[in-house]
Parts: structure tokens; C-alpha cells; sequence
């Protein structure tokens, strides 16, 4: 049987950012004055307003195309539920990286990076065992597992010269609850101290989080009709 390439069958979803109306439009000119002084500032265009309040205001929900996303932020956390595609998303991101021929154009600035994806799983498993296991040693444990030692030294050699793109699947897949806080805590040091970029995916839910200006969060979204 014919199989399809996962590149030829892949549908690249949306995803959802939220943002507060006064960070949307800072740089916009030209609001109107009424006769009760200055109006508020229309809605942008493609923004749909959250119920959700803040002390800055209304915020709203902005439907953008992933592999944009992903390209603009520095670290990226990716919310969906099960079977949103979460997973299909990294592989598609490191086959297309990996791609003599890439087709995504979006993607262009990713391409001198070095994709490696992880199972958080995995990671949090070597911890709760009683394993110190870095982050490094966790990448050089998964590549001897599938047999492919021989690009450890090629992957120390993207982690020293920050050209490692680090691709975390199943942030909420952890052994423990104290071996996944452990693993996210390493995990922020180890971006902090080689600054690589990485993607972490999960689903909703409270446990184990990451924080900081490097992380941009957002959410996959349902596909449209095109879609």
C-alpha cells in the first residue's frame, strides 16, 4: 500500500493568541473625537472579543497561521485538546525543517536550526527513577534508544552553538507531578543558559507550567470550513 507523505496530507492548523486591546493597537493613528472627547478604538480586523476581562481592559482573540507563529516568538507553548493534532504539528515541523526541499516559506527562518523532539514523558520517566538526567542526557538517552548514536555529536554540536530547535511533546504527559516540575525547572535553565529555541506542547490543564517573557502561549484552533 501506498503511504502519503505526512507533508502531502498534512492540513496546518490556526492557532488562537490573546491580546488586550490597548497592546493591539499601540502604533494605530487617527482615533475619532465625539462630542463627549476621544472614542474608543474600533475593534481590529479578525480580532473576536474574549468574555474574559483584565485589568487592561477587554482581550481578544486573534486567529493567526501557525508556522507564522511559531517563526515570530522566540519559545512557543501550544494548548490543545486530545487529538487536536499536537503531536502531528512538531513532526511536521521537523520533517519540513529537515527537507532538502522545503516548501513552507514561513518556516524560512527556522531553517539553519537543528530539530530534535522529545517526549516530556520520556524525560520526566529517566527523573522519577532516580536518574539525574539533564536535559543533554535526556537527548543522548532517546537517540541511543532508537538506535542512532551517531548523531549525539552532531546534536552537542547544535546544542554548544545554539542552532538546537527543541521540539517537547506532551508538557502534561509527566511520570510524577514532582518529576515534571523538576524537568520544567531544568528545562528553564537550560533554554536561559543556551538560548536554543523550543516548542513544548500540551493540553489544558493545571500542573506543571511555564513562565516567562521568552514564552509566547497559544491555543490550536478548530479548523475552518477551507481547512
Amino acid at each position: 500500500r501506498e503511504v502519503i507523505p505526512l507533508q502531502d496530507r498534512f492540513v496546518l492548523p490556526d492557532v488562537e493568541v490573546e491580546s488586550s486591546v490597548p497592546e493591539i493597537m499601540k502604533g494605530h493613528k487617527g482615533t475619532a473625537e465625539t462630542e463627549g472627547g476621544v472614542s474608543p478604538p474600533q475593534e481590529p480586523q479578525g480580532a473576536q472579543p474574549s468574555p474574559e476581562y483584565g485589568r487592561t481592559g477587554r482581550k481578544y482573540m486573534h486567529r493567526l497561521p501557525a508556522n507564522s507563529w511559531i517563526s515570530q516568538g522566540r519559545n512557543c507553548v501550544i494548548v490543545g485538546g486530545p487529538g487536536s493534532g499536537k503531536t502531528t504539528l512538531l513532526r511536521y515541523l521537523a520533517q519540513e525543517i529537515l527537507s532538502e526541499s522545503p516548501s513552507d516559506a514561513r518556516l524560512e527562518p527556522l531553517l539553519t536550526l537543528l530539530p530534535v523532539m522529545i517526549p516530556f514523558a520520556f524525560w520526566t520517566k529517566q527523573i522519577s527513577e532516580g536518574s539525574e538526567c539533564s536535559l543533554s542526557e535526556c537527548i543522548r538517552r532517546w537517540l541511543s534508544l532508537w538506535g542512532q548514536d551517531s548523531l549525539w555529536p552532531i546534536t552537542k554540536t547544535a546544542i554548544n552553538d545554539c542552532r538546537l530547535f527543541l521540539l517537547l511533546d506532551g508538557l502534561d504527559e509527566w511520570s510524577t507531578t514532582e518529576a515534571g516540575k523538576v524537568a520544567a525547572n531544568m528545562l528553564q535553565v537550560f533554554l536561559q543558559t543556551h538560548r536554543v529555541k523550543a516548542i513544548a506542547t500540551t493540553r489544558p490543564f493545571e500542573g506543571v507550567s511555564l513562565h516567562g517573557s521568552d514564552w509566547q502561549i497559544a491555543e490550536i484552533a478548530p479548523l475552518t470550513a477551507e481547512q
